[in-house]
């Protein structure tokens, strides 16, 4: 547990700087929406189209779940090249904003709009951060090695990223996936 810890403990940074990326993405996709909503509204629809499945709680959170670790493992392996995993987060920060002022656009309240997101929000963004974190961690550790050799530093990295995602990432998905059908959906409704 002392090594998990360290390992947060060195990404911290790492993980607000990345907050911090993805909140520039939401102020832009909401000051952007009225130029973009024709052309990003169907391409939103599309992508979660096929996510839910009526009837079936069960197989919408397992949908839900193997999105989020697909794009989780995605941003910590592309993390290695740095640039990708930001533009990752930016544009994912973007679509956020695109689909609350979307919600907004749609006459829900920005009270329900928070009641959707952050229930569920709180698990999954952190376990998003993390992941473009740990993966940014060890893209730095090759470039910067600190006094270790390269695959040393790359190694301890992947070591640590590995640590973070089976113990802390994949278990806030999880979480995530359950509280956004079972909970966040049901507040809406």
């Amino acid at each position: 547990m002392n090594r998990l810890k360290a390992a947060l403990l060195s990404i911290r940074l790492l993980a607000v700087f990345c907050l911090i990326v993805f909140a520039l993405g939401i102020g832009f996709g909401l000051v952007s929406y009225g130029l973009v909503k024709d052309q990003m509204v169907p391409i939103i629809k599309e992508a979660f189209g096929g996510v839910i499945v009526e009837g079936s709680d069960f197989k919408t959170i397992m949908n839900i779940f193997v999105r989020n670790v697909w794009a989780s493992a995605t941003l910590m392996v592309l993390g290695v090249l740095i640039v990708p995993t930001l533009l990752i987060l930016f544009v994912n920060g973007f679509i956020v904003g695109i689909v609350g002022d979307y919600s907004l656009d749609k006459g829900i309240s920005l009270v329900k709009l928070l009641m959707g997101i952050l229930p569920h929000g709180i698990f999954e963004v952190p376990a998003i951060l993390l992941s473009a974190a740990v993966g940014l961690k060890v893209g730095l550790n090759a470039i910067f090695p600190k006094g270790k050799s390269r695959v040393m530093a790359v190694a301890e990295g992947v070591r640590d990223a590995t640590s973070v995602y089976l113990l802390v990432i994949l278990p806030l998905i999880l979480v995530a996936a359950f509280i956004e059908v079972l909970i966040s959906k049901r507040l809406v409704s």
